[in-house]
């Protein structure tokens, strides 16, 4: 429903046409690679391929190309790899039709066009960064390639179902992982768990 919205909205004037629609990564790639394609819309925490790796995928291979990332998440840390990603923009998922669009006109200009809330949280997260880089507060603990896998995947957006699927585990298993990896770095939440992984150079 959301998509079909999405693609009537984007249709409603002259200056988009809608060629592809898809349910996960996967699927977008593949309509990518078959079709026309010189803009994408990609919500961050798609099934199967996160919109993140999708967006570095492509653009590894166009430069051409056009993307928007849309989110219903508010983490600076999110906002940074969506840049480091090469995305065009970032968008929140409840910002008014017009405002998606003024950002689709302004990145086919060729300007950048984050939101309003993504700009602030990224010179946040910038600047927490710095600071604890500075005062050596990145904590440097060992640990094992399952956590490292489980840790990278995590601060790509993936839900514990996508990383047990990718890594050929339960999502169960992958909890486990997850609160392993807090009680050990002594962090308290995931948004927590990926600036360290941004943080400590795993991404």
């Amino acid at each position: 429903m959301v998509r079909d919205a999405l693609a009537l909205a984007v249709e409603s004037g002259d200056e988009f046409t809608v060629v592809g629609k898809a349910a996960d990564g996967e699927e977008a790639l593949r309509l990518y690679e078959e079709g026309d394609v010189d803009f994408l819309l990609l919500d961050i925490r798609l099934p199967k391929i996160s919109g993140l790796d999708l967006a570095k995928r492509i653009r590894a291979r166009d430069k051409d190309v056009k993307i928007l990332a849309m989110t219903m998440y508010e983490e600076a840390s999110l906002v940074y790899e969506a840049m480091e990603r090469g995305v065009d923009g970032y968008i929140f998922k409840l910002a008014k039709l017009e405002r998606l669009l003024e950002a689709m006109r302004k990145i086919v200009r060729g300007e950048k066009a984050f939101d309003g809330f993504a700009e602030e949280k990224l010179k946040e997260y910038e600047t927490s960064r710095a600071e604890r880089l500075e005062k050596g507060d990145v904590q440097k603990v060992e640990l094992t390639k399952r956590e490292k896998d489980v840790l990278g995947l995590v601060a790509r957006g993936l839900t514990s179902k996508q990383i047990g699927d990718q890594l050929f585990i339960s999502r169960f298993t992958v909890d486990n992982h997850r609160k392993n990896l807090l009680r050990k770095l002594g962090l308290r939440d995931s948004k927590a768990l990926i600036q360290y992984a941004n943080d400590s150079g795993i991404l």
